[in-house]
């Protein structure tokens, strides 16, 4: 079934969000949102859509500031819990009540808000390579763990967060920028899709969008702050922890004590990095379709 492209007005959130979805043959099952990660888009989504069953509404937005969502509000409104706010409000408008949430590195990280905020109508939770925001004891390994690691993301968290240096020297650099992280952060046999990457680095040469990618950055004080005081908490939804356990940024440790999180947790580790719906689409999608059947 062929996937679908519109923008759509989300008033409450003050932003117009792209988004590409694809029907489904039966309507009595939750539509599945897909959320991107830094510094991709919602067409990363396109081959596991293709490959998962045709039964289910897949809904797949491009999150603030990145893909061809608008470049659009402060560093405050990056904070991942206004991301899920604004999902939530899109949700909304399109009519959407229950549904299954997945997420990919910042899509992962307000997929969890939302599945906190909404846990009636979050029926189920899929988290792909990002630390669990309700672990504190992981988070403080993983942390350490990047410390020590060759691949040390703390770098460029860094870079990001400085006031104006994105804006002032990412611009004209789009291709090297978006490659050189796919290629620190793939597993050894990671095969990329041109076509998708290169849609990447199209869009990230739009006017603002250095700005708004690194407000995903400048804007982890904020999560900090919210997430210190989330341990303890469980989430209550059947969850799917799916892992490519080659990922040199978030490193095994940050899943340290992950069952303490959830109610009911699967977890699944494929053989892939960072980046793993664009790496091993077929893989990722076979992985959530038996989850959904299960």
């Amino acid at each position: 079934m062929v996937m679908t492209q519109s923008f759509v007005d989300v008033p409450e959130r003050e932003i117009r969000l792209f988004v590409r979805s694809r029907e489904g043959t039966d309507k009595s099952k939750p539509p599945l949102v897909l959320l991107h990660g830094w510094p991709a888009s919602s067409r990363g989504w396109e081959p596991v859509v293709d490959a998962l069953p045709t039964d289910r509404r897949v809904l797949c937005p491009d999150l603030r500031g990145l893909g061809q969502s608008e470049r659009r509000g402060p560093v405050d409104r990056f904070a991942k819990q206004e991301l899920a706010k604004d999902i939530i409000s899109l949700l909304n408008v399109l009519n959407v009540e229950g549904f299954v949430v997945a997420g990919q590195d910042w899509g992962g990280s307000a997929a969890q808000e939302i599945a906190l905020m909404l846990p009636q109508r979050t029926k189920q939770l899929i988290v792909m390579n990002i630390n669990l925001i309700n672990n504190p004891s992981g988070n403080m390994r993983g942390l350490k763990a990047q410390m020590l690691s060759p691949e040390n993301p703390r770098w460029y968290m860094a870079f990001q967060s400085a006031p104006g240096l994105a804006e002032s020297m990412i611009p004209g650099s789009e291709d090297q920028w978006i490659r050189y992280f796919f290629e620190k952060g793939a597993g050894p046999d990671a095969v990329f899709a041109e076509d998708i990457l290169a849609s990447y680095i199209e869009d990230y040469a739009r006017p603002d969008t250095p700005r708004c990618g690194a407000s995903y950055y400048r804007s982890m004080m904020l999560d900090a702050g919210r997430w210190a005081g989330l341990g303890g908490t469980r989430f209550t939804q059947p969850s799917l922890l799916l892992y490519g356990d080659q990922d040199p940024f978030l490193t095994p440790e940050f899943y340290t004590d992950y069952q303490t999180c959830f109610d009911d947790v699967t977890k699944v580790d494929l053989p892939g990095g960072h980046f793993i719906q664009d790496e091993k689409p077929l893989e990722v999608a076979n992985a959530i379709a038996q989850f959904l059947r299960d």
